[in-house]
C-alpha cells in the first residue's frame, strides 16, 4: 500500500456491549479488532481513530494497551440529536499521564450543539417511507425497540444497529409531526 496519513475504524460492538452477551473478544466479530491493530502495525500511518461502545473497564483496558494510548469517552448528543456515548481511540493530540508515562488523547470535548430530534426531522416525506401501522404496534410492544426522545435531555435514544433485522415492510420512516 501507498503511505497512509489516516486509518479509521471500529469493529462491531455487538461482543462489548453492555446490552449484548458479553462475549467480548471471544465474539467473532469483535475479533476483527485484532485486524485493525495489524493494520496500524503493518501501514505505520500518521494518525489512526478506533471507535467502540461504552465497555467494562476491564476490556477497555486491553485495548488501551493495544492501541497504547487511553480513550476519550463522547457522547455524540453534543453534535448530533441523539445519545451515542462513545469511545475513541486516538494518536491525535497524545499526551503522557500518570507516573508510567501512559498516553492520553488531549481533544477537548465538542460544543453542545444543542441539535435535537425536532431539528432533523422533514415536515414533508414520502408516504412510501413511511412504516405501516402493523410495523408501528409491533415496536410499541418491545420497550427496548423503540426509539424514543429523552424527556430531560430533549435527544434522541441511540438507534439500534439491530432494527435491521425487525421487518420493516420495505419502509423506513414513522411520520411524526414533532
Amino acid at each position: 500500500l501507498p503511505k497512509i496519513d489516516l486509518i479509521i475504524g471500529g469493529s462491531p460492538c455487538q461482543g462489548f456491549s453492555f446490552a449484548g452477551k458479553g462475549l467480548n473478544f471471544e465474539d467473532e466479530r469483535s475479533k476483527l479488532f485484532f485486524e485493525f491493530v495489524r493494520l496500524v502495525k503493518e501501514c505505520n500511518p500518521k494518525y489512526f481513530l478506533l471507535e467502540n461502545v461504552k465497555m467494562k473497564k476491564e476490556h477497555e483496558l486491553v485495548i488501551s494497551q493495544y492501541m497504547k494510548v487511553a480513550p476519550i469517552e463522547i457522547n455524540s448528543a453534543l453534535v448530533s440529536d441523539q445519545n451515542r456515548v462513545r469511545l475513541f481511540w486516538t494518536n491525535i493530540a497524545q499526551k503522557p499521564y500518570g507516573l508510567f508515562d501512559d498516553m492520553i488523547t488531549d481533544i477537548p470535548q465538542p460544543k453542545d450543539k444543542g441539535i435535537l430530534l425536532k431539528d432533523i426531522l422533514e415536515s414533508e416525506v414520502d408516504a412510501k417511507y413511511y412504516l405501516s401501522q402493523q410495523r408501528i404496534e409491533t415496536m410499541l410492544k418491545s420497550e427496548r425497540s423503540v426509539p424514543y426522545v429523552n424527556e430531560e435531555t430533549k435527544k434522541f435514544n441511540c438507534l439500534l444497529a439491530g432494527y435491521n433485522k425487525i421487518p420493516t415492510d420495505g419502509q423506513y420512516v414513522v411520520h411524526n409531526t414533532m
